[in-house]
């Protein structure tokens, strides 16, 4: 199956879901994929489609299942990711969990994680801060092909959260990138594009999009 733009034999364009309900990540997942010659969807075009519950232990496990699942019940080629956290000191915590990091199942809000790290990273030195945002975006599609890509990104955990808050990736506020010399939410807001400033994702979509091409 084609479905690269720049491959010149491929003139069927093709529909394919984005598994996803946060809007920032669907625009992200939208520049980021503006390669494929193919017309995305979201799950706002399927509110019948109940929501997967995301229970394996690591990243590339709920990325696949995901993108799995929504492309049995659309029958839509489907691209899913799932991504998070990692931070050193805290051997890897939130990881997989960084939306339900206080174990009840529920989603947290921006404010609760932001709280929740700075609180647990309370007086711990800034040699021993560093972190990493951890994506895995994978692809599904009706015949069981099944591919991934993974993007990692280096940072530290700031002592104090930037004023700027970018909805529904809270992380950025509290995330320091040494080669952008502050915070990711700070770079946005001065004119850094997102996908430059926050590398994990769109990483994450160019080794994804290398297999497809291969």
């Amino acid at each position: 199956m084609c479905i690269l733009a720049d491959r010149t034999r491929c003139v069927k364009r093709i529909d394919i879901l984005l598994a996803t309900s946060n809007p920032g990540k669907i625009e992200e997942l939208r520049g980021l994929l503006a390669s494929l010659n193919a017309r995305p969807h979201t799950l706002a075009e399927f509110p019948g489609v109940p929501d997967i519950e995301e229970t394996a232990t690591t990243f590339e496990e709920n990325a696949v299942a995901k993108a799995r699942y929504y492309c049995e019940q659309t029958g839509l080629p489907t691209i899913a990711d799932d991504s998070g956290l990692e931070i050193d000191a805290l051997d890897g915590w939130p990881g997989v969990h960084s939306r339900r990091i206080f174990g009840d199942g529920r989603h947290a809000t921006d404010e609760e994680l932001i709280a929740e790290v700075l609180r647990r990273m309370n007086g711990i030195p800034p040699e021993r801060r560093g972190c990493q945002m951890h994506a895995v975006v994978a692809f599904v599609a009706p015949d069981g092909t099944a591919l991934t890509g993974v993007g990692i990104d280096r940072g530290a955990i700031a002592t104090q959260p930037s004023v700027h808050r970018i909805p529904g990736f809270p992380f950025r506020s509290i995330f320091f990138h040494p080669e952008q010399g502050r915070t990711i939410a700070e770079a946005g807001e001065r004119g850094a594009r997102m996908e430059d400033a926050m590398t994990h994702r769109r990483d994450a979509v160019r080794a994804l999009l290398s297999k497809l091409r291969a």
